[in-house]
């Protein structure tokens, strides 16, 4: 699936969110160089490793990962 974040000084940050288990996602930046791990704990969206995107960054793409799953699951 293709997300996004945002980023104050270049914008969008386009790129794909791909999983095996639901549990743990990877991004990969299309027009930006950037690959990180993310998944959910209690406190919600969380990057596995260190990063450079800020907490609000990481709950962008992490919400439209919800979002994606919720309308699919609904199918």
């Amino acid at each position: 699936m293709e997300v996004y974040f945002t980023s104050p000084t270049i914008g969008k940050v386009y790129g794909l969110v791909s999983t095996e288990d639901h549990k743990t996602y990877h991004f990969k930046g299309n027009n930006v160089l950037v690959s990180i791990e993310l998944c959910r704990d209690a406190s919600g969206w969380v990057c596995q490793k260190e990063h450079w995107l800020h907490d609000h960054q990481v709950l962008e793409i992490g919400l439209q990962i919800d979002k994606l799953e919720k309308w699919l699951s609904a199918q």
